[in-house]
């Protein structure tokens, strides 16, 4: 997995555009609050002559055992499946790029790594992690957003 965080600078004065580019690998990390919700990036690409068939999410770093989220794509009618401990709490946004396993509201026990699998019909699978952080507190002053872009 390999991410770039993007910050663009542009000068008042002069209308000078600066860009830093920060690129990490390993998994990607989201901090949520219990009780508020997290976005889970899917951090697959298609090439335009193939589509994603299958897409599976594991609560675990390796993509093994019954998944906990699975979206089925082979026919016109996507279905969604979605294990027990997240049912009425997940859905999976397949429109945005890239693709996100919302949560909401976060339990403590969802702390950990997750991977996302997606099965191609004609390519090789892909599968990336993220792992979740949840935060048991009573005040959050604020956050600090960023904007990702996925390469």
């Amino acid at each position: 997995n390999r991410c770039e965080y993007i910050l663009k600078l542009r000068l008042k004065h002069t209308g000078t555009q600066i860009y830093f580019v920060y690129r990490l690998t390993g998994p990607m990390e989201v901090t949520s609050v219990v009780n508020n919700g997290a976005s889970l990036v899917c951090n697959v690409s298609t090439r335009t002559e193939d589509e994603i068939q299958l897409v599976f999410w594991y609560k675990n770093s390796n993509a093994t055992g019954p998944p906990i989220y699975t979206l089925d794509i082979r026919d016109t009618n996507p279905i969604h499946f979605i294990s027990e401990p997240l049912k009425n709490r997940a859905m999976f946004n397949f429109s945005v790029r890239p693709p996100l396993l919302i949560i909401s509201p976060v339990k403590q026990s969802d702390s950990g790594y997750y991977s996302c699998r997606a099965d191609y019909k004609w390519s090789r699978t892909q599968s990336s992690t993220v792992k979740l952080n949840v935060i048991v507190t009573e005040h959050i002053t604020y956050f600090v957003y960023c904007a990702m872009r996925w390469s």
